[in-house]
């Protein structure tokens, strides 16, 4: 992720990572790469750090960013290492689901976490911090992690735009009750019942539990019960605030390509 400079190279697996990665559950992963200060002092070039399929930040967008071999980041480093590459987007989701927040932004300076700004690499926007809504962003991540194309915007409509052409849609309301034949992994988009362009997307979990009319979806930057935005499994209303405007599946949500 960073331009330059002189490091160590670090490889975290396992039961490594794990270490680093605090509460966060970390599955066994391949190895990657990051700059550390070396103990010893020698200089290695390191050889990578993540699969890069999108260009790094740029410059003006890492001002919150910590700074080269503050723990935080090298923290991020460690779980994303960790999220599976194979499987459903879901289950990459899942895997995000015990991952605490690294850092909460504070308006005028405040960090970013690594993670959330790792996420917007699946897209086009490069924001200065984690406060722009990322819940398209953290989808996108998911599906490029096991290899499918997403829309690569970071706008949760993107994914029923008619110019990205995402998907095959398999529920909309003028199809009776949600969430018709949807499935787990498939891809549910609300939106804001008084501002078009706004909304929200996650991956579909199941119908909630004795509650009709609700859905359970697994998505990222979602109120959690302790007031933090994170990845989690929330219910929704199918008509609320945010409306239920599609159910969307593609080759791979459902099982692996």
């Amino acid at each position: 992720m960073r331009d330059g400079g002189w490091g160590r190279r670090a490889v975290v697996t396992g039961s490594v990572a794990a270490g680093l990665a605090g509460t966060a559950s970390v599955a066994p992963a391949a190895e990657f790469d990051f700059f550390q200060q070396g103990m010893d002092g020698t200089p290695v070039t390191p050889r990578r750090f993540l699969p890069p399929p999108h260009p790094p930040h740029p410059q003006s967008a890492r001002r919150f960013w910590p700074e080269p071999g503050d723990p935080l980041d090298l923290k991020a480093q460690a779980i994303l290492s960790g999220a599976p590459r194979t499987g459903r987007p879901y289950d990459v989701a899942r895997y995000f689901l015990d991952v605490a927040p690294l850092a909460r932004s504070r308006r005028g300076g405040g960090l970013a976490d690594p993670l959330v700004m790792e996420f917007f690499l699946a897209t086009n926007l490069r924001p200065s911090d984690d406060l722009t809504p990322w819940c398209a962003a953290f989808t996108n991540w998911c599906l490029d992690r096991v290899g499918l194309t997403g829309t690569n915007d970071a706008g949760s409509q993107s994914f029923v735009d008619p110019r990205f052409g995402w998907g095959r849609e398999i529920w909309h309301p003028g199809l009776g009750e949600a969430p018709g034949p949807a499935r787990q992994g498939d891809i549910a988009v609300f939106r804001h019942a008084t501002d078009p362009a706004r909304g929200h997307v996650a991956f579909f979990h199941g119908m909630t539990p004795g509650v009709p009319g609700w859905i359970d979806v697994l998505g990222g930057n979602q109120l959690t019960p302790d007031l933090r935005r994170a990845v989690s499994i929330k219910s929704y209303p199918v008509r609320g605030e945010l409306n239920l405007v599609s159910l969307r599946t593609a080759p791979g949500l459902r099982s692996a390509v």
